[in-house]
């Protein structure tokens, strides 16, 4: 019959506590890679998230680029001279019945006669259409007036005119009494001239940029005509539609005189 040995109950001790320790390292290890791994995934999402933001930032400055740009494309159509079709340039030196005008036409002989050419008002026709447009019976206006390519921005580079207009009604003429440039007449003769203007309706204010972003553009011209023995300053009124641009349309009048030096 074998000998059989009881054994200890202590003897299983040590196996119990290296079992022990193996497992709580295992369990360890689980956690830290749990651990590491939710860190990588919020790293990710926090990352995620910055691109996100810097994305929208890109694009709003990009939008704020396109405004900037398109107020710059305006100031510059407002600026630039106009050419039409057929324009002859003037003449360095003009003699009409021995009355001398340099290139600036400006008098240089007392037989010639000078006069201002004044823009004096300016009103609504027609108001915009755009739903968009936040204008409801005003409108934002800037102008370049000119004769041949030569003038002045109305009112200047960076404001604008606010017009009122009330509805089934013209808007009242609003003053500008503003001068656009000097034409001098030989005497005994008359001398007829081009008056231009290009005009833009401008969206002003944030709600109507993030919206609209479409001026509206429109010219208009009319000619004058002056001597030296006008008895009274000729009136010279005409329409600029804004058709251009944007679809918002719109039309006003522009008044100009002639006020002899």
């Amino acid at each position: 019959m074998p000998n059989l040995k009881k054994q200890n109950p202590s003897e299983s001790i040590p196996e119990d506590k290296e079992s022990f320790a193996n497992n709580l390292e295992t369990t360890t290890e689980a956690l830290h890679s749990q651990q590491i791994s939710e860190l990588r995934d919020l790293t990710k999402s926090l990352l995620s998230t910055v691109q996100l933001l810097q994305s929208q930032n890109a694009k709003n400055l990009a939008f704020q680029d396109a405004v900037l740009d398109i107020k710059a494309a305006t100031n510059a159509v407002l600026m630039a001279p106009s050419i039409s079709e057929g324009h002859k340039p003037v003449p360095k030196l003009e003699k009409h019945n021995s009355c001398s005008c340099d290139s600036s036409s400006s008098c240089i002989s007392t037989n010639c006669c000078e006069y201002d050419i004044i823009m004096t008002d300016v009103r609504v026709l027609n108001m915009q259409i755009e739903p968009i447009d936040s204008n409801i019976d005003t409108i934002e206006v800037r102008m370049f007036a000119s004769i041949d390519g030569i003038g002045a921005v109305i009112p200047n580079m960076f404001s604008v005119i606010t017009l009122h207009k009330l509805v089934n009604q013209l808007g009242v003429w609003t003053q500008i009494n503003q001068r656009i440039g000097v034409v001098s007449v030989s005497k005994n003769t008359s001398k007829s001239f081009n008056i231009r203007v290009d005009a833009v309706e401008v969206e002003e204010g944030i709600a109507e940029q993030a919206t609209a972003l479409r001026d509206e553009y429109g010219t208009g011209s009319g000619m004058m005509t002056l001597d030296c023995c006008c008895s009274t300053a000729p009136i010279l009124i005409f329409d600029i539609d804004f058709t251009g641009g944007g679809q918002g349309g719109g039309a006003i009048s522009a008044k100009f005189t002639a006020v002899k030096k």
